[in-house]
């Protein structure tokens, strides 16, 4: 439960009538699935801070792979993460490798390997919902050097739907030109977990694959 004074603060920001008590509303925001609470988050400050609890625990089930190739190299492959934690001061949330170790090789004399997917796993008590993402502005993966490195996708100066990978580089021994990345963790923001963008952005991805079929068939 939040703190009754931070409610009082910031309820004369609130466009709801704010003789209905607090409690009321938190009472209401337990039943609120997670595409109303996005939408509630961008109504008040009072929203906001009722919101971000129930927002935190939905954020707690959703796991996402990020799709990683390098090109006459190696295939699609899957980096995939677990919920670690919420920032609620940044608005972002971080996730860790869900398994260790966690690896690839890929070849430095070869172009650099390229994110250009992610999915997105949501458990619920009694199903499962798996949503999909394509990037065409792939995100490049720097080989040179050794230590930690970052990528990340940014759509807009705002930074929403931004996420941002933080991996380890390890040359092979033996092999000069064989790099290994080990992921570290992926830190993404709070709006790209919002299942309304997740299905607009699945059914776009859905489209242009039935576009491209078709155009290939003409």
């Amino acid at each position: 439960m939040i703190n009754s004074h931070q409610c009082n603060t910031i309820a004369l920001n609130c466009p709801v009538e704010c003789s209905i008590p607090n409690e009321l509303f938190e009472k209401i925001f337990i039943y609120v699935d997670a595409s109303t609470l996005y939408k509630l988050i961008r109504v008040c400050r009072l929203f906001r801070l009722l919101a971000q609890p129930r927002l935190k625990a939905y954020a707690q089930r959703v796991t996402v792979r990020l799709w990683i190739y390098q090109s006459n190299w190696i295939a699609h492959k899957p980096f995939d993460f677990e919920w670690t934690a919420y920032n609620a001061l940044r608005g972002t949330v971080m996730f860790s490798p869900m398994r260790e170790p966690v690896s690839l090789k890929f070849n430095s004399c070869l172009p650099p390997p390229q994110i250009d997917g992610c999915t997105m796993l949501v458990r619920d008590c009694q199903s499962c919902s798996i949503y999909s993402i394509s990037y065409n502005d792939k995100v490049t993966v720097t080989l040179a050097g050794q230590g930690v490195r970052t990528a990340g996708y940014s759509p807009s100066a705002k930074n929403d739907y931004s996420w941002q990978l933080v991996y380890d580089i390890d040359p092979i021994s033996g092999a000069d030109s064989i790099q290994r990345i080990r992921p570290q963790s992926l830190e993404c923001d709070l709006n790209l977990l919002d299942p309304c963008f997740l299905a607009k952005m699945d059914a776009a991805r859905c489209l242009c694959a039935s576009t491209t079929a078709l155009s290939n068939r003409i």
